[in-house]
Formats: C-alpha cells, sequence, structure tokens
C-alpha cells in the first residue's frame, strides 16, 4: 500500500488486511494512529512517524525509532507503553502490574546485569514469581534490570498520563518495584518510585513488578 500521496492522514486502521505484505510511511509524518495488527507485514517502518501516539502490530520485525516516549503500542495484543527511545533501540513497559516475590532466596543466581533485564530474566525465570509474571506475556517480555526501571521511574509522568488515557495501572507514586538484577544470595536490587533511589533487600519480599520488552 502506498500512502505517499496522502501526507495528511492522521489515523490509519488496516487491521485484517491479510494481504497487506508491504506498507510505505516514510511520508505520513502527520500519522497519529496505526493499528496494522492481523496483517502480513514482515517488516515495519516507523522511524519518521514521530507523531505517532498508538501502534498496534502483529510482532513483525520494526524499525520503531521514531515513537515518542509514552507512546501506546499494542504488539500481538499485549500492550504496553514507550518508556525508552534510543541508538535505534525502543523499549516498552506493561500497561498492568502485580507483586510478587523475587524467589530464589539463599541462593546465587548469576542475574547481575545492570543494563539487560532479558538475560538476567533468562537465569531466573524457572524460579522467580516476579520474572514469570513478565514472561507469561510473551517469550520476548522480562524482568527490567536496575538501570532499565530507573528509566521507567525517570519517564513516570509521560508513561503515566499515557496510562490514564488507555485504562493501564499508572505506574506508583511510592513504594518499591523489583528489578531482575541480584546482588547477593539473599538480596535483589528495588527501585523506590517515592524517589527512585536504588536499593537491595530480601528476595523474599513481595514487591510491585512491572514487565518489558525491546521492539
Amino acid at each position: 500500500i502506498d500512502l505517499s500521496k496522502n501526507a495528511v492522514v492522521k489515523n490509519l486502521n488496516l487491521s485484517g488486511c491479510v494481504n497487506m505484505h508491504i506498507i510505505d510511511l516514510s511520508k505520513n509524518e502527520a500519522l497519529e494512529m496505526l493499528d496494522v495488527s492481523g496483517t502480513s507485514l514482515e517488516s515495519l517502518d516507523v522511524s519518521n512517524n514521530a507523531a505517532l501516539s498508538f501502534l498496534c502490530y502483529n510482532g513483525c520485525r520494526i524499525n520503531a525509532t521514531g515513537l515518542r516516549i509514552g507512546a501506546s503500542v499494542k504488539v500481538k495484543d499485549v500492550a504496553g507503553v514507550v518508556f525508552y527511545s534510543k541508538d535505534s533501540v525502543v523499549k516498552i513497559v506493561s500497561i498492568d502490574e502485580t507483586s510478587a516475590e523475587w524467589g530464589y532466596y539463599g541462593t546465587t543466581t548469576g542475574a547481575t546485569s545492570s543494563v539487560d533485564g532479558a538475560a538476567n530474566t533468562d537465569k531466573i525465570v524457572s524460579g522467580s514469581p516476579a520474572a514469570k509474571w513478565c514472561r507469561a506475556k510473551g517469550a520476548e517480555w522480562y524482568l527490567p534490570a536496575k538501570d532499565e526501571l530507573k528509566e521507567i521511574y525517570n519517564k513516570k509522568s509521560a508513561i503515566n498520563t499515557t496510562l490514564s488515557s488507555i485504562s493501564g495501572t499508572a505506574l506508583a507514586n511510592s513504594g518499591y518495584y523489583w528489578s531482575s538484577t541480584e546482588y547477593v544470595n539473599r538480596n535483589a536490587y528495588f527501585v523506590d518510585f517515592s524517589f527512585g533511589s536504588v536499593d537491595s533487600y530480601s528476595k523474599g519480599n513481595s514487591y510491585k513488578v512491572r514487565a518489558v520488552r525491546a521492539l
């Protein structure tokens, strides 16, 4: 489908167009809402669509560097909000949350990365209630590492503005959220959403949990 001569279009719903394989949105800088779920797209490029505030797609390869912080995204019907967009990497955080233990109390897991929550989650998912909840959303979802979680805290205002508009669960203004980063055999790191501070405490405690994934 060629939309190059429809540069002013703002809303585009092509969901269920099963025979659509290619779409060029490079000229559609005014596009605000896009739904291409249920299509046969193998790739999607929205890098020129900086005004996009809602995107629903089928999980194909995507260049999403144009998405703004706070944009609402649905991937395979699992919803999230953009909290990170830099150097061709875009990440979203789930619109819901739970409370769960970290797990593995007294056991060293090696899940020590401060930036790679996906790798941490792979190491702990079999025995961590917090990580299991995240991974249940799909293979690409994971419990964020402590630096990723801190980034979510830093973008809390923009994220919560979007969450309120789509009936999501707001990020708390107080309380602790688990990261996937282990400190020692009995403790893991959390972020205090009152002030954004990072600390560690017992893996046996039940704290808030959000899932994230890269696009």
